[in-house]
C-alpha cells in the first residue's frame, strides 16, 4: 500500500498567469497536514505541493509530479490565485488569509 500524506482544509490551487512551461492549467495542492505516513511533515503544518499530475475525485486523492500521493480529508475548495498570491501560499499564508488580504487591498 502506498504511503500517503493526509490533508484537511485543502485547496486545489490554479495559478493564473503563470508561465511555467506546462500546457495544461498549473494546479497545485495546499492543505494542513493531518498525518504524514512518510514522516516529512509535522501534524498541523501546511504543505504546498509540486504540480498536480492527477486527481481522483472519487478516491479523494491527488498525485503530484514528484510522485507523492495526498489523501484529501473533509471538504476543500478550488481557488484561482495570481503568481504573487501563490508565493504567499508557499510562504505559509492560507487561502482564507490571502482572500481577506485581497479584499482589503481592493478596497484601497
Amino acid at each position: 500500500m502506498k504511503l500517503v500524506t493526509k490533508l484537511t482544509d485543502w485547496a486545489i490551487v490554479e495559478v493564473v498567469g503563470a508561465d511555467i512551461g506546462v500546457r495544461s492549467k498549473p494546479l497545485f495542492l495546499w492543505g494542513i497536514v493531518q498525518e504524514d505516513q512518510l514522516g516529512r511533515y509535522e501534524t498541523g503544518h501546511y504543505v504546498c505541493t509540486s504540480l498536480i499530475k492527477s486527481v481522483a475525485p472519487n478516491l479523494m486523492r491527488v498525485v503530484t509530479k514528484s510522485k507523492n500521493t495526498y489523501q484529501l480529508l473533509g471538504s476543500g475548495q478550488r481557488i484561482k490565485v495570481s503568481v504573487k498570491e501563490f508565493e504567499m501560499l508557499r510562504e505559509g499564508y492560507s487561502p482564507n488569509e490571502i482572500s481577506q488580504l485581497s479584499s482589503i487591498t481592493s478596497l484601497n
